[in-house]
């Protein structure tokens, strides 16, 4: 079977102290001359042998194989010295791709390595005050003289192991090696793209160099296959941002729940309002959370009975994004504002409320979950009348300047309204004004001390990363699609574009040559430090510069 032949390697055929084989000529049996003929041929096309005028001339011998095959003997063979196999071990099977004497001169005229091999050829060691002018990775070798040795000509370390289960030696790597070798260290289908520990590791057992570690640590992130499939040993994380509010209803949060099993009565969500200062809750079962039921809900049944908030925030939810609740918010002039893709942690007042009202609901629940909208009502009530963490009193004191009476105060404790001041409306206004005054001023200072405590423990484990326009950088991937197992996915996709700074901790980013963008949360970037640019990329960078 003809394998081909290749020129990524060279074999040298050792005749030892041989002298060379020229016979003459002699004829071919003729019954032999068709067959000669057609394996020279062969031989010659395959580029197994070629025209030569050295000193070796040996005329062709055809013998006859057991298969009855007929081959060439070449008497070459004869004084052919054949090395005994040694003990098989990484650096011999590394070292097939190049030849000693490439490796030996590749040593040689290394910067760092040549000095150290000369030294070593000649057998005398320099003294310091020679070596102090040179590179660190020269002086660092200088000092590794004792473990420094030649095998078959090459410049070796040798190397044991901390458990001293072994002595192994190292190849002393050259510059120009070391891309190929990190390659096939840690890119190779046999090396799995582990990460640093793992691939220093396999790496220390074969090749050492100055400053080992710190390339390893470049080359992987600088390797995008693992920037897209590992995350990062620390996540990025922003400084906690705030939505500071300074009275009632000048934030309003809404959300949708669900879904839920089907009730009964056709609802299969929850709508939930909340608002940011007082904390006051409001929640709706519908059928459906489409723009119309949401636009319909908030308009009728909020606004129109506590009236109009100066901002509306929600996420980016495709009821929410439609067209029907951007004019309601045009019309009456509310300001909307979004969380970024995917990140709930921007709508975290809503998320904390939906949480808190399942633990409610499933509280209740008596063996059918179609019964989850009977109580929504009262479980709402219950909470308004709880006083919040973040501002230490009820969002029913905050809203309506007076706490609600409870069943109990009216069934069991009548002392209780027996003695109640009757006032007229005048003096019960300006009573309730002062007390509204009083409680908001408390809730603003609570809510300022809650947000720096939160704020504190959070940007304990901040790591930020400051982005700027045209940076490049990876995003992480929240695409799912049928038929795609998520587990084997990318983790990030990239390199992509910052093309816009909204703010410290929001950005547009170009993903495509189509110009396709989004809008993304620092959280979710990695910076690409990789070198396979993209084309359109690289237009862009011209068109800036």
């Amino acid at each position: 079977m003809d394998l081909g032949l290749t020129n990524l390697t060279e074999h040298c055929i050792e005749t030892g102290d041989a002298r060379p084989v020229k016979q003459p000529p002699r004829r071919v049996p003729l019954a032999y001359a068709n067959e000669e003929k057609k394996l020279v041929d062969q031989m010659l096309q395959q580029g197994i042998i070629q025209k030569s005028h050295s000193p070796w001339a040996s005329p062709l011998v055809l013998v006859v194989k057991k298969s009855e095959e007929k081959k060439v003997f070449k008497s070459l063979n004869v004084v052919k010295t054949r090395k005994q196999t040694e003990e098989a071990n990484t650096w011999t099977i590394w070292k097939a791709g190049h030849t000693i004497p490439e490796l030996k001169k590749l040593q040689e005229e290394d910067e760092a390595i040549g000095h150290i091999f000369k030294w070593k050829t000649d057998g005398k060691r320099p003294p310091w005050r020679d070596v102090e002018s040179l590179s660190p990775a020269t002086r660092h070798y200088w000092h590794l003289w004792e473990s420094l040795f030649f095998k078959e000509n090459l410049l070796f370390k040798e190397f044991s192991k901390r458990d001293e289960t072994a002595d192994q030696i190292q190849f002393l790597t050259p510059q120009k090696l070391k891309p190929e070798i990190l390659a096939q260290m840690h890119n190779s289908i046999t090396s799995g793209h582990l990460g640093r520990k793992k691939t220093k590791a396999k790496l220390s057992q074969r090749f050492y160099w100055y400053a080992r570690r710190e390339d390893i640590t470049i080359w992987l992130a600088k390797c995008d296959i693992c920037q897209a499939n590992k995350p990062p040993v620390k996540g990025y994380r922003a400084p906690l941002g705030s939505m500071p509010t300074g009275g009632p209803w000048d934030r309003l949060a809404t959300d949708i729940l669900g879904p839920l099993p089907v009730t009964p009565r056709h609802n299969k969500y929850v709508l939930t309002v909340t608002d940011h200062f007082t904390k006051w809750v409001e929640v709706f079962p519908v059928p459906d959370s489409t723009a119309v039921t949401c636009a319909y809900l908030i308009l009728n049944d909020v606004i129109c009975r506590y009236g109009c908030p100066l901002a509306l925030h929600s996420d980016q939810g495709r009821n929410y994004e439609s067209d029907i609740f951007q004019e309601l918010c045009s019309m009456l002039d509310i300001r909307k504002t979004r969380t970024s893709v995917r990140n709930p942690k921007g709508n975290g007042q809503t998320e904390r409320f939906n949480r808190s009202l399942l633990s409610m609901i499933k509280s209740y629940l008596q063996g059918e979950q179609t019964d989850w909208d009977l109580n929504l009502g009262c479980l709402a009530g219950a909470y308004r009348s709880t006083p919040n963490e973040s501002t230490s009193l009820t969002p029913n004191l905050l809203m309506l300047g007076r706490e609600i009476r409870f069943p109990v105060e009216v069934t069991q404790a009548k002392v209780l309204v027996q003695g109640e001041v009757q006032v007229n409306p005048g003096d019960f206004v300006c009573e309730l004004r002062e007390r509204l005054q009083k409680a908001h001023s408390v809730a603003r200072k609570h809510l300022s001390a809650n947000a720096k405590r939160r704020k504190d423990y959070y940007d304990q484990k901040v790591n930020f990363v400051i982005y700027d326009i045209f940076d490049k950088v990876w995003y992480l991937n929240e695409t799912r699609k049928e038929g795609i197992s998520p587990k084997l996915q990318p983790l990030y996709l990239g390199p992509c574009l910052i093309t816009k700074k909204l703010n410290e901790i929001n950005f547009q980013i170009r993903l495509d040559a189509k110009g396709t963008r989004k809008v993304i949360n620092h959280n979710k970037l990695k910076p690409y430090i990789g070198e396979n640019i993209p084309k359109w990329m690289k237009i862009v960078e011209k068109q800036i510069s």
